[in-house]
């Protein structure tokens, strides 16, 4: 479209194109203000008036009305002719403006539907982390009290299968988070060797898991290196029960070694887990990191798993600041490894007492009122089995209110506090008991597990937190934070804050 027009900003000549797209003609301009023809608005007028007496630069978006009464987009720019007359020229972008709509509200109504989805994710882990609290809480009560061997098989396999499902739930909410970029990271500072012995602990859980009798483990570590490194102990854990747990899977028979070198010159260490297993073709060393790719299929083989480990470890590692690679041939095994930035380098200094297991110290709180507020009578029966041992008068709340009534007419010593509560929630509650009673220890005892969960937890008044499913010792520990008093207990107390 092309108009020519004063400096005045009176309608001289109209193009075919003008009278095609908005209808109105150069006739039309004689005698009236075209301008208040096609912008009515005052105020939007004098936005118009005002950009094309002053010759900016660019094009300008307008909304025209037509010769019809339609509103129109379009997209204006306007240069000075050496007679001083102005020549406007328009692009119709009513179907560009349209489109851009679309857009927009598929993108909204995407958004909206991965907030459902990642909201109906997180209670659905809440659904399944409440029962399972009961599930796996009982089996190890149970553990105390049988003794045939078939017995304790069948308690083996509900506790490794219920771990493989908390596992798997984990995984899912993982990458519902990787989906809206909301995995994140809090660095702390430890020393590498500390990271191996939780590694340590680790396979021996998992080998209880797998049963894998013909598969053995190795460590090789720098033996005079200290490593202290800034990361997140939680995330870094992550991706090596990951890449130990793929590879117990895929071996049957050999060796699994674990470690990490040391890296000076460009101040890094690199993990890696490398096994005698089925191997991986080269050609797929870059999918295997890709979401939902599994290489063996179902039809060829038994392994298990749901394709998104490798991606949710790939991730982490960026953002702990390194890369994650494999080397592997069909038949030969794989080695998996994964750099990480480390801060210092310092000779390496055993001390012995650190390097003894610590064990739990079961208290004796004969004389504590110890109130659990748990609405699910499962998993409060299963707490009150726990702390048995305890000696404490344990005291039981269902709802909300009921649990600021107890505290505040009873001298309760310590308390659980569910989040999820009828009538008033744990946030609820916390703060009213804040209001009279700002010392007691509250723990929330929840089947929110997310970081950012526990951060809101702390932050709304709770002394811990811990989440479901938990065991005894999870329960025996965070209450020896407040009634057991040893050099130890610090250390302990780490694993709740």
């Amino acid at each position: 479209m092309v108009s020519i027009f004063d400096k005045q900003i009176d309608s001289l000549f109209l193009n075919k194109a003008v009278e095609k797209i908005t209808g109105w003609k150069t006739e039309d301009a004689k005698g009236k203000d075209l301008m208040k023809l096609a912008y009515p608005d005052p105020e939007y007028r004098k936005e118009a008036v005002e950009f094309m007496a002053s010759l900016t630069p660019g094009f300008k978006d307008l909304i025209m009305r037509t010769k019809d009464g339609r509103d129109i987009d379009t997209t204006w720019t306007n240069v000075e002719i050496p007679d001083g007359r102005r020549i406007g020229i328009g692009i119709d972008i009513t179907n560009r403006k349209e489109m851009e709509q679309e857009l927009i509200t598929a993108k909204e109504k995407a958004e909206k539907e991965n907030l459902l989805r990642y909201a109906f994710i997180q209670n659905i882990s809440h659904e399944i982390r409440t029962p399972m609290n009961s599930i796996l809480g009982y089996a190890e009560l149970l553990y105390n009290r049988v003794t045939e061997d078939d017995e304790i098989e069948f308690l083996d396999a509900i506790s490794q299968s219920g771990d493989q499902l908390l596992r798997l739930i984990d995984d899912i909410i993982d990458f519902s988070r990787l989906d809206k970029d909301e995995l994140t990271i809090t660095k702390e500072e430890i020393s590498v060797n500390e990271i191996i012995q939780m590694t340590q602990q680790l396979i021996s859980g998992l080998e209880k898991t797998y049963n894998k009798k013909d598969v053995r483990f190795q460590f090789k570590v720098p033996s005079d290196e200290n490593i202290i490194i800034s990361t997140d102990v939680h995330r870094l854990n992550q991706v090596l029960t990951n890449l130990i747990s793929n590879a117990i899977r895929y071996t049957d028979k050999g060796i699994i070694e674990v470690g990490y070198n040391v890296y000076e010159n460009e101040k890094e260490i690199t993990f890696f887990v490398k096994d005698t297993g089925i191997g991986i073709a080269k050609e797929n060393h870059s999918l295997v990191f890709e979401r939902f790719i599994r290489l063996h299929d179902d039809s060829q083989s038994i392994i298990r798993g749901t394709g998104l480990g490798l991606t949710i470890c790939k991730h982490i590692v960026k953002l702990l600041g390194g890369e994650i690679g494999v080397e592997s041939s069909p038949g030969e095994g794989s080695l998996f490894y994964f750099t990480h930035p480390f801060i210092e380098q310092k000779p390496l200094q055993v001390d012995r007492n650190d390097t003894e297991e610590e064990s739990v110290v079961y208290p004796n709180l004969e004389n504590y009122n110890l109130l659990i507020a748990e609405d699910d009578i499962f998993s409060f029966q299963m707490m009150k089995h726990m702390l048995s041992s305890t000696k404490a008068n344990i005291l039981h709340a269902d709802t909300g209110p009921s649990t600021v009534e107890i505290v505040k007419n009873n001298n309760i010593d310590f308390l659980f506090l569910d989040i999820r509560l009828p009538e008033l929630n744990g946030y609820q509650v916390i703060k009213q008991i804040r209001q009279f009673n700002e010392s007691l220890p509250v723990v929330a005892q929840t089947a929110n597990a997310l970081p950012e969960d526990r951060q809101k937890i702390i932050n709304a008044g709770f002394s811990a937190h811990i989440s479901k499913p938990f065991s005894q010792e999870d329960l025996i520990y965070v209450i020896n934070k407040f009634t057991y008093h040893s050099e130890k207990s610090p250390n302990i107390w780490k694993k709740y804050e």
